[in-house]
């Protein structure tokens, strides 16, 4: 594309330049040419280029560096580059944008600040919105089977395993959460994660029975994604609640969950008693019974 000189001198112009959307680790590169075609030397009076890790110049320093001079009739080169990591499985897309500010001498040029924009999409897989964007959107790589306790409690294997079809399993049970670890597991359920257990996405690296996603790793990390219509990450809240059968949360105070056990009257698990009627809870339970002063333990004797 030829990009002309700016119309309006004094508030300058931003022309826009875009790459070709990416599933990412792919690069991409876009060379600028800037060509003196008068009969005077040429100078780049300014030159601000985009630096970044995804999108910026190949060489920031040394391209269209300021004060570099352009014989008439030549030209000179400068190149950006668009080189994303890999797309996040049913993500939302990622935009990354700079610009690389740039004016001259010739008094009919004009500031311009070259816009370049880049694209990652991502893989949609599993139930679709009605405007066709993934239901499950992926909340991270969590660690799981702590204590011999799993973060979601349901178990679904299949030999063929891919994301798409845990999530599938998950909207039909109507739960929240799927994940997928071992290659071959699907795990749903409504429990919210702690974030403690979060890991980096690097450490979800197993490889679907199915298909090239990712499937959780190893030392039991599962790849966890959320129905993104009643979970809401932001503050840790899930829409409609009251079908959702009762919430575990994985620490309490200095407490953590170690599972659920069988009991009995005859042969309790655990011994001492503290009764607090209709407003128990977990935190009430944490709590240790009041200690008694002298006067009550002289009225229990009275």
């Amino acid at each position: 594309m030829t990009i002309p000189h700016c119309t309006d001198l004094v508030a300058g112009c931003i022309p826009q330049v875009n790459f070709a959307p990416s599933g990412g680790l792919t690069a991409q590169t876009i060379q600028l040419r800037l060509t003196n075609n008068g009969g005077s030397v040429l100078t780049v009076t300014k030159s601000k280029p985009l630096e970044g890790a995804e999108l910026g110049a190949t060489n920031p320093s040394t391209d269209f560096y300021e004060g570099q001079t352009i014989m008439p009739g030549k030209s000179a080169i400068a190149s950006v580059l668009f080189s994303p990591g890999a797309a996040i499985l049913n993500a939302d897309d990622v935009t990354y944008q700079g610009a690389w500010t740039l004016n001259t001498d010739d008094q009919t040029f004009g500031v311009h600040v070259i816009t370049f924009n880049g694209v990652v999409t991502s893989k949609k897989t599993g139930p679709l919105t009605s405007s066709g964007q993934s239901l499950y959107k992926y909340l991270g790589c969590y660690q799981d089977y702590i204590n011999n306790v799993r973060l979601e409690p349901k178990q679904i294997n299949n030999v063929s395993m891919t994301n798409g079809w845990c999530q599938s399993q998950a909207l039909t049970a109507g739960v929240v959460f799927a994940g997928t670890e071992y290659m071959t597991e699907c795990w749903i359920g409504n429990v919210i994660p702690s974030s403690t257990l979060k890991g980096l996405d690097s450490q979800c690296a197993y490889t679907c029975g199915g298909s090239n996603e990712a499937c959780g790793g190893v030392n039991g990390f599962i790849s966890l994604y959320y129905d993104s219509s009643r979970y809401f990450p932001e503050n840790g809240t899930i829409l409609g609640t009251s079908g959702l059968g009762p919430q575990r949360p994985k620490t309490i105070g200095a407490y953590n969950y170690a599972g659920c056990y069988s009991d009995s009257q005859a042969a309790r698990s655990l011994v001492g008693k503290q009764t607090a009627g209709a407003t128990i809870s977990l935190d009430t339970c944490m709590l240790p019974p009041p200690r008694q002063t002298q006067r009550d333990f002289a009225d229990n004797f009275v």
